[in-house]
């Protein structure tokens, strides 16, 4: 067990190193004035006095205990080192999430208009791939020690693979990368008109009601 922890802790501070290298290769949010800026409250807010700034301030412990991917519709959960959770991050320029997929768990489709990523593969097998901006898809299989990287801004997608839970680690370039969901944005909340929808993928708008009661069905009116 000592030594599955000791695994796990270095994995985890490789994943760091490599956010660092996203950082200093392609940064994406604005380079900091400070020494750091520590938020006092959401993402727009003023620093947290220097005075008042304690070591315990740069710990976040909420990467400790993941979610239950089992319980969600899509077989997968995040749990979120962002400056929204790690008030630390603020200015830095650096974020992680933690990813846990059940078995044939997916990250649905989706982009992060603010940041490039990362995904380091603890264990289990992750299937990942992304369509650049001419809609060719770059794919492969990552196992346990795999890496890859997905461009700002493009859409991408994974899912676990094989009989096996997979567990990950995203580094992002940004200390909040945002998500849009593609399904979310299309058939979700947003309420794109059925007329719309029809005419830009090619389906009547019967068939588009249908998709969006189903969606709504599996993930709810707020998706």
């Amino acid at each position: 067990m000592a030594q599955y922890k000791g695994a796990i802790m270095f994995q985890l501070v490789m994943v760091v190193f490599m956010g660092a290298a996203l950082l200093g290769a392609m940064a994406s949010d604005p380079d900091p004035l400070l020494d750091f800026c520590v938020s006092t409250g959401d993402l727009y807010s003023s620093c947290k006095l220097k005075e008042i700034v304690t070591s315990n301030d740069f710990i976040y412990k909420g990467t400790a205990s993941p979610g239950d991917p089992t319980k969600d519709p899509s077989g997968f959960v995040q749990t979120p080192a962002q400056v929204t959770q790690f008030r630390a991050l603020h200015t830095l320029g650096i974020s992680i999430v933690r990813l846990s997929y059940a078995k044939g768990g997916l990250v649905n489709i989706h982009t992060h208009p603010h940041a490039s990523e990362m995904v380091y593969v603890i264990s289990g097998k992750l299937y990942v791939g992304f369509v650049g901006s001419d809609n060719k898809l770059y794919d492969g299989y990552l196992e346990a020690g795999y890496t890859t990287v997905i461009p700002r801004g493009l859409v991408h997608f994974s899912m676990a693979v094989g009989d096996d839970p997979v567990y990950a680690i995203a580094a992002f370039n940004s200390e909040n990368p945002l998500t849009q969901i593609i399904p979310n944005a299309l058939f979700g909340k947003s309420n794109i008109p059925d007329a719309v929808l029809s005419k830009g993928i090619g389906i009547n708008v019967a068939t588009v009601q249908s998709i969006k009661d189903q969606f709504r069905k599996t993930y709810g009116n707020d998706a």
